[in-house]
């Protein structure tokens, strides 16, 4: 991880790393609205590899769960932690919806090559 990506959101990357997510992004929405400050996206190749990221995610990342949509389906998740926007996507709806395309005023968070390794501690989403 690079710059001011802070502890929670190294636990969110190494946890979708876990389950072989691809192409992940984190969007830095701070100063673009009023609904959260940054937007986690991966994708899966598959619902079943989809649904398994947003378990590992769900069932291991500390933080107070808001709302989880999307789950049954498999085709593009939506966890809401508040502060941060986790979606998660098979590529096919990913590539239809192109998130990153509809918010590319936003800037892109550093993210390291391979795999992060979590430490545990106090886990803000700032």
């Amino acid at each position: 991880m690079v710059g001011s990506i802070n502890i929670a959101l190294k636990k969110l990357l190494a946890l979708a790393r876990e389950k072989k997510a691809e192409n992940i992004v984190v969007l830095r929405m701070k100063n673009l609205n009023w609904i959260t400050n940054y937007l986690f996206i991966c994708s899966a190749n598959s619902v079943i590899q989809v649904k398994a990221i947003a378990s590992n995610i769900a069932d291991n990342f500390d933080y107070h769960l808001l709302s989880l949509q999307g789950y049954e389906e498999g085709k593009w998740v939506l966890i809401d932690y508040g502060n941060v926007m986790v979606h998660i996507f098979h590529q096919a709806t990913r590539d239809f919806y192109n998130l990153e395309k509809l918010w590319a005023d936003a800037p892109r968070e550093k993210l390291s090559p391979g795999k992060e390794r979590f430490v545990p501690g106090k886990e803000t989403l700032n």
